[in-house]
This record gives structure tokens, sequence and C-alpha cells, in this order.
């Protein structure tokens, strides 16, 4: 339905064709990963101080025990709204960046089955509930991706989807949750 609204939307959506990024200022991609790489140290630490702030503390409230919090005075959908609006922020400005390092966006890229799973395949296999976690699983997933797509190109959903069952069934909290990051971690 959405992709639909998308497809006719016109000038506004840029209709089936999408829409092109004006042309980058830069000469290569280098300095595309420099801000990418800038805003995503930007975001984990903007992340770190909120989650020791007194807000960070209602979030992590309701996300352990949604009864015990609002017996405490916390507002959970206040909370979770907030924390809605938040991550959709920093996917919008991710998203746009994106727009800028691929030149061109469009119903066909955006409506992916594959691109839409992958930021959770990234979150799943590096481990949730930590902040380093789908950092790590976004390394892993790009590299295991656009590995598929040079080898075995007409099977990397295939591959993707193995990767992601495997990390489930062998490393349920991801790969920051295994004892060798741990120790990493707190040394």
């Amino acid at each position: 339905m959405v992709k639909v609204i998308f497809v006719n939307g016109g000038d506004f959506t840029g209709g089936a064709f999408g829409i092109v990024a004006p042309a980058s200022s830069f000469d290569t991609l280098r300095p595309h990963y420099w801000v990418a790489l800038a805003l995503t140290v930007a975001t984990a630490l903007a992340i770190r101080a909120l989650m020791r702030s007194r807000y960070g503390l209602a979030l992590i409230a309701v996300r352990d025990d949604k009864m015990a919090a609002p017996a405490n005075g916390i507002d959970t959908l206040k909370v979770k709204a907030a924390a809605f609006a938040g991550s959709a922020f920093i996917a919008g400005v991710a998203g746009s960046l994106y727009t800028y390092f691929i030149f061109h966006v469009g119903p066909d890229s955006v409506f992916d089955l594959d691109w839409m799973l992958l930021p959770l395949m990234m979150t799943v296999v590096g481990g949730t509930g930590t902040l380093l976690g789908p950092i790590l699983g976004a390394l892993v997933m790009y590299a295991v991706v656009d590995l598929a797509r040079i080898v075995v190109p007409d099977y990397h959903p295939v591959i993707s989807g193995l990767t992601i069952i495997l990390a489930m069934l062998f490393l349920p909290k991801g790969l920051m949750r295994l004892g060798v990051m741990q120790r990493l971690r707190s040394a």
C-alpha cells in the first residue's frame, strides 16, 4: 500500500522513477565514508549519554518491566513515543545521507525486502541491548551480503537468511554477548 502511494506520488516522490539526489560536491566516495563514520560516532556517543540520563533510566525501566514502570511514576506512552521519534529522526538522517551516497532513491530500492530486513539482521547478529552490537553486526552483515553478491549473486538472499538463522540458533544474544567480547569490553 505504501509503495503504491509513493509510485503514484507524482513530483513529490518522483513517482516510479524515484528521486535523483543532487550531484555530490566530493570527487570520490571517501568523504561519504568519513561523514558516515562521524555520524555513527556522534550517534553512539549521544545514545550512550542518553542511556545514562534520567530519560535513559526511564527507557530501561519501561523495557525491563512495563507494569512496574508506571507504578514508579513513568509515563510509558510518553517514553515510548519519544523513543520512536528519536529513532525515526536518526533513521531519517542516515537515510538522507545514504541517498547522497547512492545518488538515487526510488520505490524499488526503498521497499526491497532485503534492504528492509538488513537493519534487523545487523542488530540480531551484533547483539541487542548493546551500543556496539548493531555496529559490529553492520560490519559483519555488510561483509556477508557483499561477499554473497559477488560469489553467488543469485543466492545472496538465501545466504543472508541463513546467516540470521544461524546467528539466532548459535548466538541468540549476538556477537557482543559472547564471553570474549564481554572480556574485551570490560578490559
